[in-house]
Order: C-alpha cells, then structure tokens, then sequence
C-alpha cells in the first residue's frame, strides 16, 4: 500500500507516520515544511503523477479557530484551495480512498448543554476556521471519490 500523508510534519502526520512506519507501510510526505504546498496545483500534480497512492490521508490545514478570523485570506487559501487542489488529484490520478481531516468545529454552534455533540447534528460552524472545514468536507462529500471525514475534538 502507498500512501500520500500532506501535513505530515504536522502534530498528528509526525504521531502517524512514525506508526507507518512501524508497520512498514510506505507513504510519501507533502508538508509545507518539506517545501510542498496543497495550494500549488503544478507541484501537486508532479508528486501524484511519479507516484501510484492507493491512498490520501489530507491533514494539511492551518489550524486555529482565533487565527483564522485574523487571516481570513489564508485560511481559505490553504484550508479551501488546498483541499480542493488535493481532491481534484485524487480524482484524476485515481486513488482509491481520500481520508480527510476535519474538526469539531464544523459544528462548533449546535451543541446543546443536555447531549453536546453527534456527528450527525447540523454544520453550524461559529468562526472562519470552522467555515474552511465545512468546505472541505462538503468539497470531499461531493467529489464522488471513496472518503472518510474524521472530526477530531480537542
């Protein structure tokens, strides 16, 4: 199996690919830190296309709900583009599963103090960081590929 980890410098793609790593699984890492960027399309399109991933495990994203509303322009860039940029080269190079990393903060608005949170409530995001989340996930929903959301909580 080949994967493609972006954000794989991140807090969570160094805790997951050293557990790749363990289990001898190969992956390639596309992080802003390693001079890869989601919102470049011409660089995206060169690693998938040397490369056959059976699967995307998209964590790259700015994070911080208070940033966010501080650089809008980024965060959309970034957050919006980027994912797009991700599955729009999934879709053509023909990947077979695309793992989205989200957050709770899809829903940040619509919990109630009596049952808090289900994956199933209303998006209801309260900030622009939770916005670009929103879009992503509607961005992967309708892409038609095999995907997976994950909305860890912090």
């Amino acid at each position: 199996m080949s994967l493609m980890i972006s954000g794989s410098e991140g807090f969570i793609g160094k805790h997951l690919t050293e557990e790749l790593d363990k289990k001898g699984i190969e992956w390639v890492g596309y992080d802003l830190r390693s001079g890869f960027d989601t919102r470049d399309e011409f660089q995206l399109d060169s690693v998938f296309s040397t490369n056959k991933f059976d699967a995307v495990i998209h964590l790259a994203a700015l994070a911080g709900a208070l940033k966010g509303n501080e650089y809008p322009h980024e965060y959309i860039k970034t957050n919006v583009s980027g994912t797009q940029n991700v599955v729009s080269a999934c879709k053509k190079y023909g990947v077979g599963k695309l793992v989205f990393y989200s957050s709770s903060g899809v829903l940040g608005g619509t919990a109630s103090p009596e049952r808090g949170l289900t994956e199933k409530d209303p998006y209801g995001p309260v900030n622009l960081y939770g916005v670009t989340k929103v879009a992503g996930e509607l961005l992967v929903k309708s892409s038609g590929l095999d995907y997976v959301i994950i909305r860890p909580f912090t």
